[in-house]
């Protein structure tokens, strides 16, 4: 029979060959887990933590996948004495707390509407519902804010900031530990879109020229994460972005899935010039997409709907001459130069051989000349 060795003999054995490189201890990450992906977006952002989710390429799957992982953060991080903020028309939030079981002994106080919930009667009962399973899930108190999020003019807003029921809520707010949001784009989320608490036309204008690239409470902000100020921002009732700033824990959740961007060649060209900061397009090339709304420059909603196309998915409409971004990330060009120009091939012939003169040539695109 072979000899046992002691515990003591086989760890000092085990230290020689590693030490002379007979052993080697190897880690081997989960299959779905992406620690290196996850620390390089805590370090580039300057995040406490980042959770990557592993999912299937088609919309349902990777919303289904994130608001698992979404629910089973909140198990393992919800651990009790919380006060819970809440974005009320995030759609994966909703998925998320849809699959989240009961805790078995409160975690949580309040559960309080981070912003204005009242909405469109159809998809109102999702406001409520989010807030109201979340509390029922934390064994917590659901506090709603009985405003719309956005009002008609920022007088409006001011007013009804100061009812005394908007106020009991808004007095809550430095109690929040911990707030659940969802990262917007410029274009609106379908959920916010039905609910009818969203950007208008003249507002995604403003927002856009003022260097807005998407929000976190409706509360906008540019590719550097600079809060945007405009006359929406002072429409909205709601926590503002110092208040959702002053939050200990805040903890987002976004995908891809209807991120998705559609455009072209110069959506393409002025995205990679701009670090992907802008998502553009000039409005003589969207026009061509036959999706453009031609007496107001925007997506039409007609042609949108006719051919199945997510407006969500579609770059912001400039004007030609309009400021389209800043240069980051080049290796030929230094970061801040701006883009003040886009035209198409035909336009920028046509303005190349002198438009606007006696005798100009009219272009026909590149090979033709009238």
């Amino acid at each position: 029979m072979p000899r046992s060795r002691s515990q003591p003999r086989v760890s000092r054995l085990l230290k020689r060959a590693v030490a002379e490189g007979v052993v080697r201890t190897v880690v081997t990450a989960p299959e779905g887990t992406y620690t290196v992906l996850e620390e390089a977006v805590e370090e580039r952002y300057g995040l406490a933590e980042c959770i990557v989710v592993d999912s299937g390429e088609g919309e349902a799957e990777v919303g289904a996948s994130l608001a698992s992982a979404a629910a089973t953060y909140l198990e393992t991080t919800l651990t009790g004495g919380d006060v819970i903020g809440l974005s009320s028309w995030s759609a994966t939030w909703l998925a998320a707390v849809e699959q989240l079981a009961a805790f078995r002994v409160p975690v949580a106080s309040q559960v309080v509407q981070l912003f204005g919930g009242v909405g469109h009667p159809k998809v109102q009962v999702k406001a409520t519902r989010l807030i109201d399973l979340l509390a029922r899930d934390t064994g917590a108190e659901a506090v709603f804010l009985p405003s719309p999020a956005i009002l008609g003019s920022s007088s409006a807003a001011e007013q009804l900031a100061d009812d005394p029921a908007v106020q009991r809520v808004m007095e809550l707010l430095p109690q929040v530990t911990i707030a659940l949001v969802g990262i917007g784009s410029l274009e609106p989320s379908p959920l916010l879109r039905e609910s009818g608490n969203m950007t208008t036309a003249q507002d995604t204008d403003e927002l856009g020229a003022a260097g807005a690239v998407g929000d976190v409470c409706l509360r906008f902000f540019d590719a550097e994460g600079h809060v945007v100020h405009s006359d929406y921002d002072r429409r909205l009732v709601g926590a503002d972005a110092d208040q959702i700033r002053a939050i200990p824990r805040r903890v987002a959740a976004a995908d891809q899935a209807d991120r998705a961007r559609i455009g072209t060649v110069d959506s393409w060209i002025v995205a990679r010039l701009t670090g992907q900061d802008s998502y553009v397009i000039e409005a003589g090339n969207a026009s061509r997409t036959l999706l453009l709304d031609l007496a107001t420059l925007d997506w039409s909603e007609q042609m949108c709907d006719l051919f199945g196309v997510d407006r969500s998915v579609l770059p912001r409409v400039l004007a030609s001459n309009a400021d389209f971004g800043r240069t980051r990330g080049l290796d030929l060009l230094p970061d801040g130069v701006p883009i003040v120009g886009v035209l198409g091939d035909s336009h920028a012939a046509r303005f190349g051989h002198g438009d606007g003169l006696d005798g100009a040539p009219a272009g026909r695109g590149p090979g033709a000349r009238a």
